[in-house]
């Protein structure tokens, strides 16, 4: 395999002169937010200052070739835990890895003094019961550090010096025989996983690891992009494409890249024939430098965003200490992405290189795959295998660039507008602008993201059409990728958009239809063209219509799916396959004709890292295209009708547990949006007690519903936990016993009255979330959607709210919610 003088090959011409030798890489930067070094005993501690939640933080124990036993297990007291309030995760409380045992204890209340003394006190317990080389991580809100390097130092006196590391065994590749294995990841799936050797340790934590996850991802967007455009070509019905990736980081084993493909039942054949012959392609000539360039715009934006997302650090600690991973900040993946000291041709030369080293041969390939029983395993390798190598030979060639520079179907010269009103917006800091021709927008400047968020609310939503029949209504959003648009057809045009940075998602509710996204600072222009384009310029397209139609067949309801038609029957606003015909595309039509020739009837919003004199000029260069139609669209009133009592529910759609929504009419305030979020935290404080016997892990989620009626809803998720992950107290996970666990969690939480000290924490981490997305282009634009999509103001009194909120109002709205109508739905 070649893949390492690849990645030498690359980092020589992106960071360093060529005469500098590989094993004089410099070690990258670790993450400013994160602590390192060692305590008394040796172990090794990991501090991360990662404020996802405020008030709480994540304790872990990694203990480095301690296998996890069943003593271990009996160790861990469930009582203890769920006394502390920290219930388990979908893995439980113990993992094992590669022969490493880790003890992970999820969303520790660290506002309480007692809680946190505990839980470290616990830990370090944990960590003097065995002598091998072990590190402790904190990540969460853990400010100020100072003070728990203390205590850690503190309680490490309770710990004897562990043992020293041992050296990691030699690696040496050994590619895997080829297998056809029957699996169960749904009906009619292939997977194709291809191995290489993984990163030597002494390049861990070297630019070559960030070069070769760079390399990884690139890949496999490229591998996406031409699947879905092979099966398309050869009409292979394809619901969904996915990707996952085993790296050097997170096992001691190859590096292993899998992509899955579900199908429609009957063209298990078909479908092997395109993803050999596509994966051979791409082993033979590789891609074209347009081809290459393409992808790095549409991963752009991608990087950029995780960049600057907040996440818990946890698992990359975990990854430093067993397998030597990097701790370099998201910022460094994307400086080492956007360098452009490297010419195109020599980077796409190198990227060809890193996969035609990965794809070679049939000995590191593992074909997986799930069919109607009639499959023969055996037959179904030979026949990928025999199309791969004929394809090597006669490699197909197709266009597989974004078309990012085919644009001329939607460059308009509309005419201009002026800027006739600008005020300040009341709540939010924005500007509200209103142009000559009537067409408003909010704009807010935040700078630092290099990228801008926007969304276009139109009155009028499902409402409007008429005739429109039950599972009729979730489809009509997704067909505004179903059309040509400027001339250009529908696959293209999206991959336009793609390639472009820009995302879209069309959402149509009861009362208004929401165009929003984001994009890159530099494509505001792009964008208004784009909207023109569509409002003014789309067609039909009958065969992607089909395809949609084909695709959704594929799909099985969803829980929720399930639960809302057991809670509102007769609702006829919902997604259901079966209800789609040759008519819903056109009334599809009908409703996006008379919704975009009413622009104004709406706004615009757009915040983001973006110059306001630039937004201006672009928006007077552009509105002046757009339909105006005087007056607005009257709100329609809509029968609906919501089940009373409770009723359960079996089924076997969706994975193994239990799903519990409860609505009840309340009306939707800003007052109750954040009373109902605190009394989410009461409630799920109350299921961590009461499931902690049975071996379940809960979650609930809580929010309003302004259409057709204003009610709230709360919605409770549990699922089993691996034995092996918890407590050796707990029983067997039974599902019978864990609903009545939640009903009676549900009950009790509505009759207690919460501690003060646990509301007032609640509430200023809710103040300082808040007060943290509204800093954001993303969190500014959907505070503003929710206002003028929904007629609902959730942000200029959300200080006021949170003030007002007491234990007693919690109880009361919790008791309100349990007496309203709920489903049980449950998966044995």
């Amino acid at each position: 395999m070649n893949i390492l003088k690849s990645i030498f090959a690359v980092l020589a011409g992106l960071c360093f002169a060529i005469t500098v030798p590989a094993q004089q890489l410099p070690p990258l930067q670790v993450d400013p937010s994160i602590e390192m070094g060692k305590l008394g005993c040796d172990a090794s501690y990991y501090i991360v200052k990662a404020p996802v939640k405020k008030g709480y933080a994540s304790i872990a124990l990694v203990q480095k070739g301690d296998s996890l036993t069943a003593e271990k297990r009996a160790g861990l007291s469930s009582a203890f835990l769920a006394r502390m309030g920290v219930g388990p995760s979908r893995d439980g409380f113990l993992t094992e890895r590669e022969g490493s045992t880790v003890y992970t204890f999820r969303d520790v209340p660290f506002y309480k003094k007692e809680v946190l003394d505990s839980m470290l006190l616990y830990t370090f317990y944990k960590m003097a019961q065995s002598s091998a080389p072990q590190a402790i991580i904190v990540s969460g809100d853990v400010e100020p550090t100072v003070e728990l390097k203390k205590k850690m130092d503190l309680f490490s006196l309770l710990v004897q010096k562990l043992n020293a590391p041992q050296p990691e065994p030699a690696y040496n590749w050994n590619p895997n025989q080829p297998v056809a294995l029957d699996f169960k990841i749904g009906p009619g799936a292939i997977a194709v996983t291809y191995a290489g050797n993984r990163i030597p340790d002494i390049f861990m934590n070297t630019a070559q690891a960030l070069v070769t996850d760079i390399f990884g991802l690139e890949f496999l967007v490229l591998l996406k992009n031409r699947l879905e455009k092979d099966f398309a070509r050869e009409g292979v019905t394809c619901s969904s494409i996915t990707f996952d990736s085993l790296r050097s980081c997170d096992y001691r084993g190859d590096e292993r890249y899998t992509v899955t493909a579900s199908i429609a039942p009957g063209q298990e054949f078909s479908a092997l024939r395109v993803m050999a012959r596509t994966i051979a392609s791409m082993d033979s000539t590789g891609v074209s430098v347009k081809e290459f360039t393409d992808v790095k715009e549409v991963l752009r934006p991608v990087l950029l965003k995780e960049a600057a997302a907040v996440e818990d650090k946890i698992a990359s600690c975990i990854a430093h200490f067993l397998f030597g991973a990097n701790l370099a900040p998201a910022s460094e993946r994307v400086r080492l992405f956007a360098r452009k000291n490297i010419p195109e041709e020599t980077e796409t030369r190198l990227f060809n290189k890193f996969a035609s080293a990965l794809l070679a041969g049939e000995d590191n390939l593992t074909l997986e795959l799930s069919a109607r029983d009639t499959l023969d395993p055996a037959e179904a390798l030979l026949v990928y295998n025999a199309t791969y190598k004929n394809g090597l030979i006669a490699p197909f060639e197709a266009d597989y660039t974004w078309h990012g520079a085919d644009s001329a179907g939607i460059d308009f010269t509309p005419p201009r507008v002026r800027l006739q009103k600008e005020k300040p917006e009341p709540v939010s800091g924005g500007t509200v602008w209103t142009f000559s021709n009537g067409i408003k927008v909010v704009y807010k400047e935040i700078k630092g993201s290099r990228m801008f968020n926007y969304s276009l609310v139109l009155g009028g939503g499902l409402s409007q059409i008429p005739d429109l029949q039950e599972g009729e209504g979730g489809h009509i959003g997704p067909m505004l990728r179903l059309y040509d648009v400027g001339g250009i057809p529908a696959p293209v045009f999206q991959d336009m958009l793609e390639v472009n940075g820009l995302s879209m998602n069309a959402d149509v509710h009861l009362n208004s239809l929401v165009l929003s996204g984001s994009a890159p600072s530099g494509k505001l222009a792009f964008l208004m063209k784009t909207l023109l384009a569509i409002c003014n310029e789309r067609e039909m397209n009958r065969e992607e219509f089909l395809r949609y139609s084909a695709v959704q067949e594929l799909m099985e309801p969803s829980p929720q799916d399930i639960i809302y038609s057991q809670l509102h029957p007769g609702y006829r606003y919902t997604e259901r396959p079966g209800a789609l015909t040759a008519q819903t595309q056109i009334k599809a039509e009908a409703y996006f004709a008379d919704r975009f020739a009413r622009f104004n009837d709406g706004v615009l919003i757009i915040s983001g890292d973006l110059e306001t004199g630039v937004v201006k000029r672009i928006l007077s260069r552009y509105l002046g295209g757009f339909g105006i139609q005087k007056g607005t669209t009257p709100r329609r009133p809509v029968e609906f009708r919501q089940r009373n009592g409770t009723v359960t529910v079996t089924g076997d759609k969706g994975p193994r547990g239990i799903h519990v929504v409860i609505e009840a009419p309340m009306a939707v305030t800003s007052d109750n949006f954040y009373l109902s979020t605190v009394a989410a935290e009461v409630l799920k404080q109350s299921l961590v007690w009461e499931l902690a016997p049975y071996g379940f892990t809960a979650d609930v989620s809580v929010g309003p519903m302004t259409q057709p009626q204003e009610r709230f809803y709360m919605e409770i998720s549990c699922f089993p936990v691996p034995a092996q992950g918890l407590p050796a107290d707990v029983v067997e996970p039974d599902v019978n016993k864990a609903i009545t666990a939640v009903r009676a969690a549900i009950v009790k939480s509505g009759k207690r009255l919460p501690a003060q000290a646990d509301v007032q924490a609640w509430k200023n981490g809710l103040s300082e979330r808040v007060k943290a997305r509204l800093s954001t282009p993303e969190g500014f634009t959907m505070a503003q959607q929710t206002r003028y999509a929904l007629n609902k103001d959730m942000n200029s009194r959300y200080s006021e709210s949170l003030q007002a909120i007491t234990p007693e109002k919690v109880r009361g709205f919790l008791a309100a919610i349990s007496a309203g109508g709920a489903v049980e739905y449950i998966v044995e």
